[in-house]
């Protein structure tokens, strides 16, 4: 017999306004019995990783000149929020 199929990592749903994709996503979280969830809009959710950016390269040794330094935020702010949630749901999300 085969395992199982592997579920999969996400979802993405689109189609016209009225729809029913927010309804379709707000039955999805309410069943989801996980405590470590979020749902966002996208655009909260990108000033808040801005914030998070910012607060991290505020938190860095100042620089003097002539010194060379490089510094990506994106890989500790993504490993803080996983930390904090293992389901994330972003609503009006444009692309």
């Amino acid at each position: 017999e085969e395992p199982p199929p592997r579920p999969p990592k996400g979802f993405y749903i689109y189609g016209d306004v009225g729809t029913g994709k927010t309804m379709l996503m707000d039955i999805f979280y309410s069943h989801v019995e996980n405590t470590r969830k979020k749902r966002v809009h996208f655009n909260g959710f990108m000033l808040d990783i801005h914030k998070r950016i910012h607060r991290r390269k505020q938190s860095l040794p100042k620089r003097r000149l002539g010194n060379m330094f490089t510094y990506d935020p994106i890989s500790p702010v993504a490993m803080e929020i996983s930390g904090e949630t293992c389901l994330l749901c972003f609503d009006e999300f444009q692309v």
